[in-house]
């Protein structure tokens, strides 16, 4: 009878401690992104950035809140490069999965959409959307870590006016979507506050698949800076065509592509010299409570997945470090609460300080210029943070 109490009392303290590892308190995080389709690539470095914040917040414990421990869970869909599934996904993560905190999709366009239904369900969105139309419909839910797309271009081109020689004129070829729409407005402002014309300034349609036509006029004008706005893979055929046709600007340069690393493996040595903005770089000197700092997370980054971490990584990364901050601030998971928190937020982190104005968006940051050198892209402006001195003119091609 004895020997059957004690097996009884064993089997019953194991049943009672399974049922509290199974009952931890546990954050749900929603996010439908494109796993597959034409954004694909971007949407899956999107993802790794959030699994790998998750994975770093869980292997400190999880999230502190309200004095309990919370691991961190991401539950994803697939909204295959489509805005109208995303947003049906996002819509099913809040009714059907009771998630009350979703990430955004890539892309201004899908954010712009998707931000509609968080907003009908008063739920909160940490945006992967930088176009500052997105944040200028007075939503009160919506969030974003990203530098605005309307200053992607300044620095680029308040840098590039002070080389020498200096430069006197400016061709510009941007693809017509919201992205880079947002990056290409303000930058004839730009040039002309730094001295410079522009002599060449269209738009091409999303699904454009040749650009000779236009880098052939373009090439004729012969400008001193070619500035060719799109994302990478639009990118990489134009660099292709620039070089078939030979067209030898002092300085190419481009607003979301170029410190992509697909863009060194796919073009190789054409990659050389190609110069532009970026949100976050292992080089710079910023500090971080989670990530530590840029190098660091660099390096972490790559033990866990096998390669070195893009901007698109370490943006999501702390995007989520930051909806995890203003959990822990709030010290509940009740959606004003932590929304109050955002407001509120003013913090320093491996991408720059985070500080939200009114709308969503982060104010007090702008984009560290670099270039690719010896097959990387290398930051050489701030000089704080710089790496190399910038090669200008650029070589011809060879």
């Amino acid at each position: 009878m004895k020997k059957l109490l004690l097996v009884l009392m064993v089997f019953t303290m194991v049943v009672l401690l399974v049922k509290i590892v199974l009952a931890q308190d546990v954050v749900r995080i929603g996010c439908a992104v494109s796993l597959t389709g034409k954004l694909a690539y971007e949407g899956n470095a999107c993802k790794y950035g959030n699994d790998f914040w998750a994975l770093m917040a869980n292997r400190k414990g999880g999230l502190n809140i309200g004095g309990k421990k919370y691991k961190v869970e991401i539950k994803y869909y697939d909204d295959e490069s489509d805005v109208l599934r995303a947003t049906k996904l996002v819509e099913k993560l809040i009714t059907e999965d009771k998630i009350d905190f979703i990430m955004g999709p890539y892309g201004s366009g899908p954010n712009f959409a998707v931000s509609a239904i968080t907003e009908k369900y008063r739920k909160l969105l940490i945006a992967f959307g930088a176009s500052p139309q997105i944040y200028e419909r007075g939503f009160k839910y919506i969030f974003s870590c990203l530098l605005p797309l309307n200053l992607y271009m300044k620095e680029v081109i308040h840098f590039s006016s002070q080389q020498s020689p200096k430069p006197k004129t400016v061709a510009l070829l941007w693809k017509n979507d919201l992205s880079n729409k947002s990056v290409a407005d303000p930058t004839p402002g730009y040039c002309r506050e730094n001295g410079l014309e522009v002599i060449y300034n269209e738009k091409f349609a999303p699904e454009a698949s040749d650009f000779s036509t236009e880098l052939s006029v373009i090439k004729a004008k012969n400008p001193d800076i070619f500035i060719f706005l799109s994302q990478a893979e639009q990118f990489i055929l134009a660099v292709k065509q620039m070089k078939d046709i030979k067209m030898n600007p002092k300085m190419i340069a481009g607003g979301l592509s170029v410190a992509e690393p697909y863009l060194v493996k796919t073009l190789g040595k054409d990659a050389e010299y190609l110069t532009g903005p970026v949100t976050w770089d292992k080089a710079l000197k910023l500090k971080d409570d989670l990530f530590r700092d840029p190098k660091y997370y660099a390096e972490e980054f790559k033990k866990t997945y096998g390669f070195e971490p893009g901007y698109h990584n370490s943006d999501n990364s702390v995007s989520c470090e930051v909806l995890g901050v203003a959990m822990e601030k709030a010290g509940s998971l009740d959606v004003e609460k932590v929304r109050n928190a955002l407001v509120a937020m003013d913090i320093n982190t491996m991408i720059g300080r985070v500080k939200f104005s009114e709308t969503g968006q982060v104010v007090g940051r702008e984009a560290p210029v670099g270039q690719i050198l010896n097959g990387k892209f290398t930051v050489v402006y701030p000089f704080e943070s710089a790496e190399a001195k910038m090669i200008w003119p650029k070589p011809a091609w060879q």
